[in-house]
């Protein structure tokens, strides 16, 4: 499995060496290694090491080659699964000489880091694979060689477990946010391959609207990386490299969209909270919500916990009503004051009576200035603690807000 991966990193290797990815990463070039190691956590998490304290990573890191250099010299001495090594050894002299060309000869897209460190920093993740194959191999030479030497592996081995365990609970930390949106909890990457699934059906070349945040888009985006697309990345850090035309391809005419928008049509194909659907000839995309404390999802919708005040931009996109409606579901922590709302010059109050409330609005007309809506939800209530194992501060929550075509 090792030696294809090498295969399809290869690959990778030659196309990020055409193209600026990522963002600056700025480590020393040891750092890299500690990394490739399993010595030292990714770009998110400052420079803790799971060893605790930087010399004891490099420490280990010496000890980590040495085993790695003196147990592969004895394989190779003693000609035993040479040519199950030669592949590793073979990729990780490429890794090197890449990593020389990334950092020493490449310029730096950005002012932080030394050369294009981005892609250094993908090497070392892909060189992983290969240091482990190694570093076991050389373990096993050594041991056979010398029995004192397994003591050591034991240690090593440990060593390698705790790091393990670190990842594991570090990576459910970190997909947390996409396992909550997408609705599956122990596969989130199923989502993205049920819904490239149910796409097949689709001509390559017509266009799918994706309608949801950043990260999701991301990763709908390499699960449909074949196929057209529209959408407005201009917000989106992983394409401001576009050209400016591109950016925003919101416009484009399309057929089909995916969404994670509440209500799920009925016609929709889902695959957790992801669907898939015939465009609607009148569509409200949203674009941005500020004030709240972030989108939550589950398997009966979107809210927004909200201290204050709430501002949600959509883009009209398609036929441009001359009627529409809002509805929601919201609740209140005080019912001392109302939420008012305020969309196209109509206002509004939900009375907060404790509990649940489904509401919707009278039609009110639209007047097209632009093609955007703005929606703003405020409370004058005092923000509260949402629970003893909850601190964060709220006084409202909005949830499944849909806006529709009345005409």
């Amino acid at each position: 499995m090792v030696n294809l991966e090498w295969l399809r990193n290869i690959r990778a290797i030659r196309l990020s060496a055409a193209i600026i990815v990522g963002w600056p990463v700025d480590w020393p070039w040891w750092g890299f290694l500690w990394h490739a190691l399993g010595l030292q956590t990714g770009t998110h998490h400052g420079e803790w090491c799971f060893l605790l304290w930087p010399w004891l990573s490099g420490v280990g890191c010496v000890a980590l080659l040495g085993i790695i250099i003196f147990g592969c010299g004895l394989v190779v001495c003693h000609r035993r699964g040479v040519w199950q090594l030669l592949p590793h050894l073979v990729f990780l002299a490429l890794v090197v000489v890449v990593f020389v060309y990334f950092r020493w000869v490449v310029a730096a897209p950005w002012p932080q880091g030394v050369g294009q460190s981005f892609s250094q920093f993908k090497l070392s993740n892909w060189v992983a694979p290969c240091l482990f194959c190694l570093l076991v191999a050389g373990l096993a030479a050594l041991s056979w060689r010398w029995l004192a030497v397994r003591s050591v592996s034991m240690i090593v081995l440990g060593i390698l477990v705790i790091g393990f365990i670190h990842n594991i609970v570090l990576a459910g930390r970190l997909t947390s946010q996409l396992r909550q949106e997408t609705g599956l909890a122990k596969n989130p990457l199923a989502a993205f391959f049920r819904i490239r699934q149910l796409a097949a059906a689709i001509p390559t070349n017509t266009p799918i609207f994706l309608d949801m945040g950043d990260k999701t888009r991301q990763m709908l985006i390499y699960a449909l990386h074949n196929r057209a697309l529209a959408g407005n990345w201009s917000t989106d850090g992983y394409f401001n490299s576009l050209p400016a035309s591109q950016q925003d391809l919101s416009d484009l005419p399309c057929q089909w969209v995916i969404s994670m928008d509440s209500p799920v049509p009925p016609t929709a194909s889902r695959a957790g909270n992801i669907w898939l659907n015939r465009y609607p000839s009148t569509d409200f995309a949203l674009q941005s919500a500020i004030g709240g404390l972030g989108c939550e999802v589950d398997s009966t919708g979107s809210w927004y916990w909200v201290p204050k005040q709430l501002h949600f931009t959509y883009r009209i996109q398609g036929d441009q009503p001359n009627l529409a409606t809002v509805t929601l579901s919201y609740l209140a922590l005080s019912d001392r004051h109302p939420i008012r709302l305020a969309v196209a010059g109509q206002n509004f109050e939900l009375a907060t009576q404790p509990g649940w409330h489904e509401w919707t609005s009278p039609p009110f007309p639209l007047h097209f200035s632009s093609n955007t809506l703005d929606v703003v939800f405020a409370c004058d209530a005092e923000p509260g603690r949402l629970s003893t194992s909850d601190p964060r501060i709220a006084a409202y929550l909005i949830k499944n807000l849909t806006l529709k075509n009345a005409d």
